[in-house]
């Protein structure tokens, strides 16, 4: 808008002499990408997934009190109104079911292996032959789970000490999601989609996906 609608790109460059303006882009810099996604990270280890997803889209709200009282700027009866909906929105979700997202450990391992091959077996043969199902489940063995385990690659969702989803990544891919059958459509595979987005991408520009046909609508 300032360069091309106003035209004042030399004002905007000048911006670039002041040795203030590098010292706060500094901080920026650190507060924002690099403090934000490493407490975020650790936010989901600690709090539901979609309260801590909710919660950080609605961090604009914050800029009501500063518009307000530092720019002495007229609030509008929509943005008040809309403030007061999104807190509402968060409290409705402490009340939802108690869902984590965290790392796996060596004695999830067989709870894991469990729901994958419950998981293959129930939905696979709806797409693939008897071969392709027999691949599958053998490719995803105990053995493979542990190692990923150990590697710190493995993260699932659970309530109530149920796991009801898994991921896994290695190196910049995403691979081995699986639902558990009966909490399928709840939005599971979407919300650990969204974490290993947001974890993969602040370490590398490119994610690889390794997908089977099953899961092509939620892809």
């Amino acid at each position: 808008y300032n360069f091309i609608i106003k035209r004042n790109a030399k004002q905007q460059f000048a911006a670039f002499k002041n040795p203030k303006f590098f010292l706060l882009l500094f901080f920026a810099a650190m507060i924002g990408p690099v403090l934000g996604m490493s407490s975020q990270m650790k936010a989901f280890t600690l709090a539901p997934v979609g309260i801590v997803t909710t919660i950080t889209q609605i961090t604009p709200i914050i800029l009501l009190p500063v518009d307000k009282f530092i720019f002495h700027k007229k609030l509008t009866t929509s943005s008040i109104v809309g403030t007061f909906v999104s807190i509402l929105g968060v409290a409705i979700l402490f009340l939802q079911p108690d869902i984590h997202l965290r790392q796996a450990t060596i004695a999830d391992a067989d709870a894991l292996f469990d729901l994958i091959q419950l998981t293959i077996h129930t939905c696979y043969p709806a797409w693939y032959g008897e071969d392709a199902v027999a691949f599958f489940s053998k490719h995803h063995n105990k053995e493979k789970i542990v190692q990923a385990i150990c590697a710190h690659e493995v993260y699932l969702l659970e309530e109530d000490q149920q796991i009801l989803a898994t991921g896994s990544t290695q190196a910049n891919s995403i691979c081995r999601l699986f639902v558990h059958p009966q909490q399928q459509g709840q939005g599971l595979g979407s919300t650990l989609m969204d974490f290993f987005e947001e974890l993969l991408f602040s370490s590398y520009p490119i994610i690889q996906l390794d997908a089977s046909l099953p899961a092509e609508n939620l892809y």
